[in-house]
Formats: C-alpha cells, structure tokens, sequence
C-alpha cells in the first residue's frame, strides 16, 4: 500500500479512502533538536538510537505512528512509546536504560592473560581454554572463548587439514 500525503498532511491510501492516523505527534522542534536529531541519525553507534531519532524527526513532519512503525520496521506500540520518552526526558530518552544480567565471569586482566594465550597457541582451541581455566582458577566454556576472540578483535579462523 502506497501513500500519498495532501496538503493537510493526512495520508490516504491509493484507492482514495481516509485512513485512520494517531494524532500523537511530538511537539514543535527547536532547530537545535532538529540538527541534533539529524546529526543522531546519521552518524550515532547504535542502531537503535538512530531509529528513535528517526521516528522523532518523522513525527515532527506530522507523519503518523502507524506510517511510522511501518517506515522504521517496528510496532506501533514501540513507536508510540519511543515519542512519549522523547516527549518526557528528551534526547536522554531515545537511548536504551541499563539491562539486569549476571555480572562478568571475566575480569579486563583475566581477558588480557587469555589474550596471550591464543597469541601463543593460536591454532589449539582446546589448550588455550585450559591453560586459560588453570592460570585464571574460573572455569568458562569454548563459546565463551570464542566471545572473547570476537571481543580482542581477533577473527576465528578454522585450520583445514589437506590430504596430499
């Protein structure tokens, strides 16, 4: 379904029948926000983020929350929520709050001393991960390794035996 906006700003749909648009915009935008926002949008680390701005931006247009959800691949009820903390704490909303979850196993030092370890033995998964266990005292599982890889920025790269 395609829309086309008119003068009021109303969306309609091809066959020329009203739609049913949430009025819930969000109030004017100083040009601050804006260029803030668009600055958010285009060049900020997390996805995420730079869809909330987007939503925002796309509100203060007047477009409505389900053109929205549908423009950034979200629900409306995400949207709608995304516009009320935008409306409430501002730029501090559209950022994701802390998560509960267990704390680290891993410590900085323990993830450095295991660095050392692939740089040592980089093709033995196996004696890293209990060199690793043995020189730490913590026990930890071979995804877990495999994480710390990806975290040290360091690709895992399977080395394939050839029949000669």
């Amino acid at each position: 379904m395609f829309m086309i906006r008119n003068q009021s700003g109303i969306g309609k749909e091809r066959s020329g029948e009203k739609m049913n648009i949430p009025h819930r915009f969000v109030s004017e935008l100083s040009g601050d926000e804006i260029t803030t926002l668009n600055e958010m949008v285009k060049n900020h680390d997390s996805c995420h983020v730079r869809r909330r701005a987007h939503a925002v931006l796309l509100s203060s247009e007047k477009f409505g929350i389900n053109v929205i959800a549908s423009m950034c691949g979200a629900v409306r009820d995400s949207v709608s929520s995304w516009l009320k903390s935008w409306e409430t704490e501002g730029i501090r909303g559209l950022y994701d709050l802390p998560r509960s979850g267990a704390p680290p196993k891993l410590t900085e030092p323990d993830i450095e001393i295991i660095g050392k370890f692939i740089k040592e033995y980089p093709n033995s998964p196996k004696i890293i991960l209990a060199e690793s266990i043995e020189k730490t005292g913590k026990k930890f599982s071979m995804s877990s390794l495999k994480r710390i890889v990806g975290k040290l920025n360091m690709r895992r790269k399977r080395v394939r035996k050839t029949v000669d």
